[in-house]
């Protein structure tokens, strides 16, 4: 495997291959298209270097393939030969490498544009040879600008195409057993996986652009503070609260959070009861303190009970007197006239 310019097209692929990824993210089936090892286990060193170098050999490969003429913009998709399909890939993998360029935000502001350039490209290439479906080409295509659609819509079609990754992934583990069982001119099934591959791409891109777009608004906002000579991120610690959160006042400013593994390790030694938490003086202390208590609330309870009784007792005996006057009066009142002396009609 080499990145020498004059080296055939395959291995300079299987080289850029494994020079991105050991900047980006493992993807198993560009790896079976390149047959490339492995990448190293990335550290920061290793991928400031490795970086440049996946940009510098995927240019290598993608001029030799201009030169080599494999790619022509008036071939259909059916008269592209299958080993030569893989380099579609090209514009999508030089934007995902340049995506992992760091720095000031200036010069991450440089790389995302020109990330999307080649995102851009390769939307192109793909609705050339009619590969995107109506929704991915308005997707890609479309200026639209990002806060036009509603957050429902992007949740809508980030699952579908989830759901689509998803199946194309299992189309492409069925696609490779096959293709390692069937005879090495089965051309069909490795044309099959290497369109997979590639549309499988195109919905990574889709989410990929979405994501590019997002952080081009907050870089360009970002650039033009610096321009004014504000510094973003000094705003932004300036602004950070310095104590706890409102609410958790006795919260410590430093605090270790503890796992559930630690906690089992500390206890191994305890005994199985509960501890006491207070000693022989102190409950003495705090029961008589709550004997002093009950017994004031029950003087005060028998006090308020005596009133009430009372005042019950003091009703009573004005009804009783009441009801008293009223058999008086009216027993006075019969003994002044006679029964029947009232009816004048006889």
């Amino acid at each position: 495997m080499s990145g020498d310019s004059s080296a055939p097209l395959d291995e300079q692929f299987a080289f850029a291959v494994s020079k991105l990824q050991a900047v980006d993210e493992p993807w198993e089936s560009l790896s079976y298209l390149s047959q490339a090892p492995n990448p190293p286990p990335r550290t920061q060193s290793i991928q400031l270097e490795a970086v440049a170098e996946s940009i510098a050999s995927l240019n290598r490969l993608s001029d030799a393939v201009s030169k080599a003429a494999l790619l022509s913009a008036n071939e259909e998709l059916d008269e592209i030969p299958t080993p030569s399909l893989k380099y579609l890939l090209l514009p999508y993998l030089l934007a995902r490498v340049h995506a992992q360029v760091q720095g000031e935000p200036h010069e991450r502001h440089a790389e995302l544009v020109q990330s999307r350039r080649y995102l851009s490209e390769f939307f192109e290439k793909a609705d050339r040879l009619r590969m995107l479906s109506e929704r991915e080409r308005d997707a890609a295509l479309d200026d639209t600008p990002i806060h036009s659609v509603t957050p429902a819509e992007r949740r809508d079609v980030k699952i579908a195409r989830f759901k689509a990754e998803k199946e194309a992934t299992r189309k492409l583990a069925v696609l490779r057993e096959n293709a390692g069982a069937a005879d090495a001119d089965d051309d069909e099934t490795e044309r099959e996986l290497v369109l997979t591959v590639v549309q499988n791409a195109v919905r990574k891109s889709l989410d990929m652009l979405d994501s590019t777009n997002q952080e081009l608004e907050v870089l360009r906002f970002a650039v033009r503070q610096i321009e004014k000579g504000v510094d973003p991120r000094e705003k932004a610690e300036r602004a950070r609260p310095k104590g706890p959160p409102p609410g958790l006042g006795g919260l410590p400013a430093t605090f270790r959070i503890v796992s559930e593994k630690e906690k089992m390790k500390e206890s191994v030694f305890r005994p199985s009861h509960s501890l006491p938490t207070y000693t022989v003086e102190e409950w003495g202390q705090i029961e008589m303190e709550r004997a002093i208590k009950l017994e004031k609330e029950k003087k005060e309870k028998d006090i308020v009970e005596a009133k009430r009784k009372e005042e019950e007792d003091s009703d009573g005996d004005e009804a009783v007197d009441r009801e008293t006057m009223e058999k008086r009066e009216w027993d006075n009142w019969t003994d002044e006239h006679n029964k029947g002396s009232g009816n004048t009609i006889r």
